[in-house]
């Protein structure tokens, strides 16, 4: 057992086994944590030595390269840069957009796929060993990525370890991990019997008790009585210890040294160029080299220890790194190095500096189009330093918060825009695109979202901001049950408190759009195109905003005219790396999946949404995917699963103040008492919908709620109630003439007159599904019918409609309603039931939007590009689907009902 790791043998046996599942196909991630000097590296490095037969791709954190977006992938990838050719092109296009090598700005999952993709097709020749070392010093959106593929590396044969310090980067905080504590005494002696033989009893007992079980400090700490483990804590009196190897060194050696930690990680030939351009010709840093104290990498030098590298900088005289990093600045001068030459310029700066932050202004809006939003804010947040005008300070500060809110971390947001609104007040939204609005809509109470997007509208009126703005202002309105003209007048009072808004605004307010905006909504006309001639200095809000929320469609009969908006605005927001517009555009597609028959993509958009959510910590959108999941356990009849992702919602609704998420969480709960068939309890459920608000919001849901609350009544004999939930159909209908409303009004009162009259206006309501994908619905309304039929001793003519209804309902998976119709074909033709036929609903999610695709004809490899999954995982999953199916081939699969 080398010399670094006595008393770790549990510890190295938990990373060989990790090492042997990847060489048998099962891969993982693990993150090895610790303090400085306790021997992350060490455990890595012994557990490669048995894996002579994988490949091992490794970068590594540095201080300086934390501040370039993808610098971190960019040293995994670069041996394996000519194999992108081998994957689909949009991931490769995505990759060498991240990597600067071309143009456009990739969506941050296709550039998480395409990193997954090719360490996949490496995988297939060896098992593949991917190291990132000091990962609390890489950049943060390569960290980003990485983290997302160590949650898809399941099937593939490698293994990613990270190794860090405490606290952990949030990204990867979830990851399993393996903290390395302090050495047991009786291990550290053995080290330093075995490492440090020459020690006397006395010297081992001093250096037991200060380094305090540390591998690092038992191997270099010198052993004096003047050491007092209680004096200084551990790194410090590391680096104390190292400041001491470093004193023979000479004054040429410890300046080069000093050249090396300004920017760790650099090439020799760019190191040369610098000591040239600082009159050091000749190479003096050899005997760091033999001293252990730097070595090479891959043509490139590092410290090994980041403690020296941190002392060798913080020592070294101020003027002279002010010269090194001008230095440095001076021979990147191409456009691949203009980042790096705005940071080393930035480094050398003592005071404000206007150009110097134009420059980082410059490198951020380079990171942003790469995708890289976390670089780019940090590029700006630095700019803000140096600038000496506050509009600019504000105006850096502001556009920083809007990007770590497209990374997804809203809590940096939230105080970076708090201290760029110190600087410039609410004019910080024209740079920050009204992020203020965004982040109170996406997690906080809806009424006062619709106050600060009517108040940022005002700064922007007649620009794109104002108009998306005003838009969303009425959106949340809307959410909050305060969108009817009788109680418009809320929104005006609550924006007035918020400070900033325009007074005396000869432009028009959200609360006179709003009826613009709703009769566009009703009616499913886009609105006015937006105008980009905008004061706004931010980049446009995204134009998914101004589409109706998918439940307000819905009502109006619009679901299928969106449909195809939505999706439109799904590729837009992915190919623009929008994280936070693309999770709510995934809830608005969610639901009109479900609505139009399409339930796995309904589930996958819900799930999507949901894992950003969670990554992002919008509570808007985690309560809109749990209400879509909901809803699609309601219409399988699982009411102990509907209640539970209710509950969820119903929460987030009570401290967001959103009628809208209520009401549906409510609608939901309904649907699956009536599905098990308890009708009494779904009418009592269903009927907190109106007693929530009289309102446009509460009508809408009431409205979408009604054929539920007619059915139960019926079924409960509630005949009053029934008649209630009728003419609110009726209403429904005159009001939006919805086919949807009409069918559902047309078979109920069908069901409730039942007589001979009834069976014409079943027939009219099953007119209306002509051509139409609402199958679910059609199905309901069949086997209504033919139930009457039945019951009218009809049974012959009964029998295709149960028959069909139970077809859709098995493709559907909703087995009370399968179990229905079954029995209502049974009683109708006096025949055993046929055997029970295979459903989907023992697949995953995601094996089921693999069935689909593989059974339109899909290869591996397209599936994979589509979902953001290996080929070998999409193999995987396709094994899981043949066995769950008791299928053999593609060939069987494709003839199985799968498409919704």
């Amino acid at each position: 057992m080398p010399l670094e790791l006595f008393g770790r043998a549990k510890e190295l046996e938990i990373v060989r086994e990790l090492l042997f599942k990847a060489r048998t196909g099962q891969g993982s991630a693990l993150v090895i944590s610790g303090d400085p000097g306790i021997g992350k590296t060490a455990l890595v490095t012994a557990a490669l030595e048995t894996e002579d037969e994988s490949i091992v791709l490794r970068c590594t954190g540095s201080r300086a390269e934390s501040l370039l977006a993808y610098s971190g992938i960019h040293q995994f990838l670069w041996p394996s840069l000519d194999r992108l050719d081998a994957l689909e092109e949009v991931q490769a296009q995505a990759v060498r957009s991240a990597l600067g090598q071309a143009t456009g700005r990739p969506d941050r999952f296709l550039v998480g796929a395409g990193v997954l993709s090719l360490i996949s097709t490496i995988a297939k020749e060896q098992p593949v060993v991917l190291i990132v070392e000091d990962a609390h010093l890489l950049d943060a959106d390569s960290l980003d990525c990485l983290s997302f593929v160590a949650r898809r590396l399941e099937w593939e044969p490698a293994v990613l370890l990270f190794t860090s310090t405490n606290p952990l980067s949030p990204c990867i905080c979830e990851l399993p991990a393996l903290e390395l504590q302090a050495l047991a005494e009786d291990s550290a002696d053995e080290l330093l019997l075995s490492a440090r033989s020459e020690l006397t009893d006395d010297q081992r007992e001093i250096l037991l008790g200060v380094a305090e079980g540390n591998p690092l400090g038992l191997l270099t700490l010198i052993p004096s009585q003047d050491l007092d483990p209680h004096q200084f804590t551990m790194g410090t009196r590391l680096q104390q210890s190292f400041a001491a190897q470093l004193e023979p060194l000479g004054e040429r050696t410890q300046e080069q040294l000093l050249v090396v930690a300004a920017q760790e990680g650099a090439k020799v030939g760019e190191i040369m160029r610098v000591l040239t351009a600082l009159g050091q010709p000749s190479w003096a840093l050899d005997p760091a080299f033999e001293l252990g104290i730097i070595e090479s990498r891959n043509a490139c030098i590092y410290f090994r220890q980041k403690l020296v590298q941190q002392l060798v900088y913080e020592q070294g005289p101020l003027e002279e790194k002010r010269l090194i990093h001008r230095a440095w600045a001076e021979i990147w001068s191409t456009d691949y190095d203009l980042d790096r030459r705005a940071w080393q310029l930035a480094a050398a700066t003592l005071g404000q500096d206007d150009e110097i932050a134009a420059l980082l202004d410059a490198t951020g809006e380079r990171a942003r189009q790469r995708g890289g939003f976390h670089s780019a804010a940090r590029a700006l947040l630095t700019a803000s330093r140096l600038s000496s005008k506050k509009e600019d300070v504000g105006g850096f500060l502001a556009r920083a918060a809007r990007y770590e809110w497209d990374a997804g971390y809203r809590s940096t947001a939230s105080r970076l825009l708090q201290e760029a609104e110190a600087f410039i007040g609410s004019k910080s939204s024209l740079f920050s695109g009204g992020l203020a609005g965004l982040m109170e809509f996406a997690d906080g109470e809806s009424l006062r979202a619709a106050a600060l997007f009517e108040r940022d509208a005002q700064l922007d009126p007649q620009g794109t901001m104002g108009q998306i703005l005003s838009v969303l202002a009425v959106r949340a309105q809307w959410s909050a049950a305060l969108t009817d003209p009788s109680t418009s007048h809320q929104g005006s009072s609550e924006a007035g408190s918020v400070s900033g808004q325009a007074e005396g605004s000869e432009h028009p307010t959200v609360e006179s759009r709003s009826d613009e905006v709703l009769r566009a909504w009703r009616t499913g006309s886009p609105l006015p195109e937006v105008n980009h001639n905008s004061s706004c200095a931010m980049l446009p809000t995204s134009s998914s905003w101004m589409l109706p929320p998918a439940p307000y469609a819905a009502a109006w009969g619009q679901t299928e005219s969106t449909a195809e908006r939505y999706r439109q605005a799904i590729v837009q927001e992915r190919q623009y790396g929008n994280t936070v517009e693309l999770a709510f555009v995934l809830c608005q597609m969610a639901t009109t999946n479900i609505l139009t028959g399409r339930w796995a993509e309904a589930a996958a958009c819900a799930s999507e949404a949901s894992e950003i959510a969670d990554i992002a910590h919008l509570e808007s959108v985690s309560a809109q995917s749990h209400n879509s999941l909901a809803w699609l356990a309601a219409l399988r009849g699982d009411a102990v699963t509907t209640r539970k992702l209710t509950e969820t919602s119903l929460n987030i609704a009570a401290r967001a103040g959103s009628i809208a998420l209520a009401a549906a969480a409510h609608w939901h709960r309904g649907t699956a008492l009536l599905i098990t068939g308890q009708p009494h309890a779904a009418l009592e459920a269903l009927s907190r919908i109106r007693s929530i608000s009289a309102t446009e919001t509460s009508s809408v849901f009431a409205a979408l709620a009604a054929p539920d609350a007619a059915e139960a009544a019926l079924l409960s004999r509630q005949y009053e109630e029934a008649e209630v939930q009728i003419e609110l159909l009726r209403q429904w209908v005159l009001r939006s003439d919805a086919a949807w409303a009409q069918a559902a009004y047309l078979r109920y009162v069908a069901m409730h007159s039942d007589d001979a009259g009834s069976e014409q206006l079943f027939r009219e309501a099953l007119e209306l599904f002509s051509g139409s994908e609402i199958s679910f619905e059609q199905a309901r309304t069949e086997l209504l019918f033919a139930e009457w039929l039945r019951k009218k001793r009809r049974r012959l003519e009964s029998r295709p409609y149960f028959s069909h209804a139970r077809e859709v309902f098995t493709s559907l998976g909703v087995d009370p309603m399968i179990e229905r119709a079954e029995s209502g074909l049974e009683l109708a033709s006096n025949i055993s039931r046929p055997k029970q036929q295979k459903t989907f609903d023992e697949l995953t999610v995601q094996e089921l939007r693999v069935a689909r695709l593989a059974a339109s004809g899909y290869t591996n490899r397209d599936i994979g590009t589509q979902l953001f999954i290996s080929p070998r995982t999409v193999g995987h999953h396709l094994s899981s689907v043949f066995s769950k199916l008791g299928l053999s081939s593609r060939a069987e699969l494709s003839d199985l009902q799968l498409t919704d």
